[in-house]
């Protein structure tokens, strides 16, 4: 809260009430507007990339006689602007990614286009060179722009620039040098495709993948990606690919660990990648890409479990900071926090209000449930090794244990839940207590926190979940 001329302001209430004073109708017309923005841009760049509306059909067709040879597609592609619409027909694929650049019959389409050529097909051959980069054979295409581009003679053609950065798509290392002259010239990633003279639409293509990574790993080498993440994540947000999205932030987030980078920054890379991927708990949104080897799926892997360990030691330290008030259980709980491959904070109405404005959306949906016929209660489920621990709110009370398998094992996928089924009436025994010198230990039930009881939750992880801290 703060107070100006004797008025209470709570900055973070007025910031939600702030995303509400546009109506939906506005918000429709500025869609509307930035549309308007894009076709504009398209107008504007050097190389316009519109595929026809028939592409499908002309691939298609293509597909229908190549297997008959050059002579028949002749006869049927028998006009400039049949040949036009083959050059873009490159481009199209079909939902099984099955398109021309990929087939037997590639060589074909692009002999014919070759003999037919015309500076107007640059854009359509562009395109498919940019779209295929990652999932076709694209040397045949990059000869036929490079032997094309070379005979562009006129510097008034509109297509000069498209001539002038062809080593970036055309030569070996030309992504590498685009990135190098990228940062060199302090343009930003969401700025490549003006750079390149495209229209902005163009940076959803495969090529554009590479790109990033490419940027994102010389920047990580110099340990300085983090001055330039909201351009990466602008980017990234454009490209509108999860695959590219899980590759870069995989490099990203081993850096923010490496580097133990500020809190800030974290919540950061955490809220972008609950927003565009999904919650790192769920294996689902983060299966590693199609061709991704070993040491990417590990990468990827081991990414996953630090956005959990950062997420799970903020949600830790705010339940035991802000809703239950408990150093020695923060303390303890600290200790393992590595281990949690899940959780959730379960409160009532009131704690949702106060304690998670902060969050997004998408993390209070995934980390965040309603605790019902609370009666002030509220509690912390964390998954570890296949147990489920669930501490409450009330200092002194005990922590349930539940191992999997268990039928009333409470679900973490919950949104709500009553308080009953956290503590259910069959799960009472004690897990860990006091039998003279020794602990006696069963696998699951109730720990109480009193007298030594770190000591005994410690002996019940070390028997139970092998983890010897």
């Amino acid at each position: 809260m703060k107070k100006l001329l004797n008025i209470e302001f709570d900055l973070n209430r007025l910031e939600r009430l702030g995303k509400n004073l546009i109506s939906e109708s506005t918000k429709g017309e500025i869609r509307k507007s930035l549309r308007r923005l894009e076709d504009i841009n398209a107008r504007l760049s050097h190389v316009e990339m519109k595929e026809p509306p028939d592409v499908g059909d002309i691939y298609h067709l293509f597909m229908k006689h190549a297997p008959s040879g050059e002579k028949k597609l002749e006869q049927e592609f028998n006009s400039l602007r049949k040949i036009r619409k083959l050059a873009w027909s490159l481009s199209y694929l079909e939902k099984s990614g099955s398109g021309i650049l990929n087939s037997e019959y590639a060589g074909i389409a692009l002999k014919l286009i070759h003999k037919h050529f015309r500076p107007s097909m640059f854009p359509a051959l562009l395109s498919a060179l940019l779209k295929n980069w990652a999932i076709s054979d694209t040397r045949q295409l990059r000869a036929v722009l490079s032997e094309q581009l070379a005979a562009l003679r006129t510097e008034k053609s509109r297509f000069s620039k498209l001539k002038e950065k062809s080593d970036y798509y055309l030569s070996q290392d030309g992504i590498v040098s685009l990135c190098a002259s990228l940062i060199g010239e302090q343009k930003a990633l969401n700025e490549v495709s003006a750079y390149l003279g495209l229209p902005e639409s163009a940076i959803t293509y495969g090529y554009f993948s590479e790109v990033a990574e490419t940027y994102i790993g010389i920047l990580t080498r110099n340990k300085v990606v983090f001055e330039k993440i909201d351009e990466i994540f602008a980017f990234l947000e454009k490209h509108r690919s999860k695959d590219t999205h899980k590759k870069c932030l995989e490099k990203m987030i081993h850096q923010t660990e490496a580097l133990e980078s500020d809190e800030s920054l974290k919540m950061k890379i955490i809220h972008f990648c609950f927003q565009n991927i999904g919650d790192p708990a769920n294996e689902s949104y983060w299966h590693p890409w199609i061709g991704a080897n070993q040491t990417e799926q590990q990468n990827l892997k081991n990414a996953r479990t630090i956005l959990m360990r950062w997420l799970a030691k903020k949600f830790l330290y705010l339940f035991f900071e802000r809703i239950s008030v408990d150093a020695d259980r923060k303390a303890f709980w600290n200790q393992y926090i590595d281990h949690v491959s899940n959780f959730r904070i379960y409160t009532d109405a009131y704690q949702q209000k106060h304690n998670f404005r902060d969050m997004d959306l998408e993390i209070l949906s995934s980390k965040v449930g309603l605790l019902e016929k609370s009666r002030g209660t509220n509690a912390f489920l964390m998954e570890i090794r296949g147990y489920l621990m669930i501490e409450f709110s009330e200092t002194g009370g005990a922590c349930y244990i539940y191992k999997a398998g268990n039928e009333f094992r409470p679900a973490l996928s919950k949104s709500a839940m009553p308080l009953n089924a956290l503590r259910h009436k069959s799960n009472r025994q004690m897990a860990a207590k006091s039998a003279g010198q020794h602990v006696l230990l069963q696998d699951e039930g109730r720990i109480f926190h009193s007298g030594n009881w770190q000591t005994r939750f410690s002996a019940w992880i070390k028997e139970y979940l092998n983890i010897h801290e």
